[in-house]
């Protein structure tokens, strides 16, 4: 779906109500800020706390995300499908860094890219 100038008016304006709020407001009014605004993945941790935005302004954000598909080309980047417009093929690099893909391509990449490491790791030993 495409959104519509209303969307981004939409999602403006709960960008504006956040950043018109103190941040010292926004923390003191939600108890449990420091965990619903951070997330772990593997060993990195992020916090995003201490930054102007609530929960409404967040249900917008997402919400929107899923409008124009966002999980569903997420989806497509990881399992290797043709996303690089520019270039009309996919862009694997995620192979490098998880094995989250499960397209035929996105598969063969990963294994590639762990052939190679362990390449490099024997040249390293050596």
């Amino acid at each position: 779906m495409t959104l519509t100038p209303e969307h981004w008016a939409s999602l403006r304006r709960q960008a504006g109500r956040v950043l018109a709020s103190p941040l010292r407001d926004l923390v003191a009014a939600d108890a449990g800020r420091a965990e619903a605004y951070a997330v772990r993945v593997g060993p990195l941790y992020a916090s995003f706390a201490r930054q102007h935005i609530d929960a409404d302004a967040a249900k917008e954000l997402f919400g929107l995300a899923r409008q124009a598909g966002v999980p569903q080309a997420i989806r497509r980047l990881f399992d290797g499908a043709d996303v690089n417009a520019s270039e009309q093929r996919p862009a694997l690099h995620t192979a490098l860094r998880s094995d989250l893909g499960e397209g035929p391509l996105a598969v063969e990449a990963r294994r590639l890219a762990l052939d190679a490491r362990g390449q490099m790791d024997r040249l390293h030993q050596a």
